[in-house]
């Protein structure tokens, strides 16, 4: 494995960066995206000169309307919706991140190479949990042992590039073509430790889904018996049973967090703006606003967590009716099968990159990730792999979860 990842990267130095990004950014946001933002960038501007092969037509539409769309929200957000468009501004450079969708499969080349440094861009954030977990498991004592109660060291963004590199780590090591390490169950091993450490249900109602669905899948019932061992020994831990048992409290109105924002402040803030608010332009003032005094609200909430009431406010009717028509397109891509050239190649690597991103979607039915940046970020690679999956000269990546063939 290290002579192919020598010999591969060397070949390629904008792969090599793509790599060192998605290896870096599970430790550290600021520092990943640097290479991310080179590659994107590097891939646009060889675009606008003609020198780049045509992209999946699908991705090309939903992107380029998704851009478009945050571009609009400024005016609107100006003159419409009168809010502050500074705050448009602040996140208006992941424009440039985009391109990332398309230059992933521009990357990984065509023919037997393909799926080879398709291999590579898994491994990277794979290993990348290893330092995640590192600093995590000094982190999380230290802070303990300082007064944090545990649930307070924790973050929404890390458990989810746990569970992602879980699943592309779980591909690596059931496809038979890929040379099996021991260090990749270790990986394993940390990131399910790493998503148990941080305490998000959201994460853990997510992984689970996706794990069974990955088990349906590929028929390794075994599986099945190892998840009811691992959820016995997950719940025999206090701080995790008493985790799952608080969901009676959060359900509650009194509760002042989820439930609040979706009964409560979405009925009264979305007829304020059909046309949106801008992009990333809402903030914990806009729905305390728009509460009476007697409801209680959680400090420093400032998006709704949910993907698709999130996309609403922030961009209106038009910018969440063309996110979900991209959302069903992945999904469409994702298990529509076809009979393409890599279909007994790319089976099992392909149902890693799928279920890593039903994974994320699921946990976005209860958290605000597609606007996160490291989330952000993963989806857009999670894209980008989706469509290494169709053959060259393919309008789509239709091909993704084939039936398995009988011998």
């Amino acid at each position: 494995m290290r002579d192919t990842l020598k010999k591969t990267l060397s070949a390629n130095p904008m792969l090599w960066f793509l790599a060192l990004g998605l290896f870096l950014l599970p430790i550290s946001n600021s520092i990943g995206q640097v290479p991310l933002y080179i590659v994107a960038v590097h891939w646009l501007v060889g675009a606008l000169r003609g020198h780049r092969s045509r992209p999946d037509k699908y991705s090309l539409w939903f992107v380029a309307g998704f851009a478009l769309l945050i571009l609009l929200s400024i005016p609107i957000a100006a003159f419409v919706a009168n809010t502050d468009v500074s705050r448009v501004f602040d996140k208006i450079n992941r424009l440039l991140l985009l391109p990332l969708v398309f230059a992933i499969p521009a990357l990984c080349g065509a023919g037997e190479k393909r799926l080879e440094n398709l291999s590579v861009l898994m491994v990277a954030p794979v290993l990348g949990i290893v330092l995640l977990a590192g600093y995590d498991f000094v982190r999380v004592p230290l802070e303990i042992r300082a007064g944090t109660p545990l649930f307070h060291t924790g973050n929404m963004s890390s458990p989810q590039l746990y569970m992602v590199a879980f699943f592309l780590g779980l591909a690596l090591i059931t496809d038979r073509k890929f040379p099996r390490s021991q260090w990749l169950w270790f990986c394993l091993a940390l990131a399910l430790a790493g998503i148990l450490l941080h305490h998000k249900r959201g994460v853990w109602l997510a992984t689970t889904m996706a794990l069974l669905g990955w088990t349906f899948w590929s028929r390794q019932w075994k599986t099945l018996f190892l998840m009811g061992v691992i959820g016995l020994l997950a719940f025999s831990l206090p701080d995790v049973r008493s985790r799952l048992l608080e969901l009676r409290e959060v359900i509650q109105p009194t509760h002042g967090g989820r439930m609040v924002l979706w009964t409560e402040v979405v009925p009264r803030i979305l007829p304020e703006y059909p046309f949106g608010m801008g992009y990333n332009a809402s903030r914990y003032e806009d729905f305390r606003a728009v509460l009476p005094r007697e409801i209680h609200l959680e400090e420093g909430l400032r998006h709704l967590h949910n993907n698709f009431l999130q996309n609403r406010l922030e961009l209106g009717w038009q910018g969440v009716v063309w996110w979900c028509a991209w959302m069903l397109v992945v999904l469409w891509k994702c298990f529509r099968g076809h009979r393409g050239q890599y279909r007994g190649q790319s089976r099992v690597l392909a149902a890693g990159v799928v279920f890593a991103l039903v994974a994320l979607l699921l946990n976005g039915m209860v958290e605000y990730n597609f606007g996160t940046s490291e989330t952000f970020m993963l989806y857009l690679g999670l894209f980008g792999m989706l469509d290494v999956f169709a053959p060259k000269g393919s309008p789509s990546a239709n091909a993704i979860l084939p039936k398995q063939e009988t011998p």
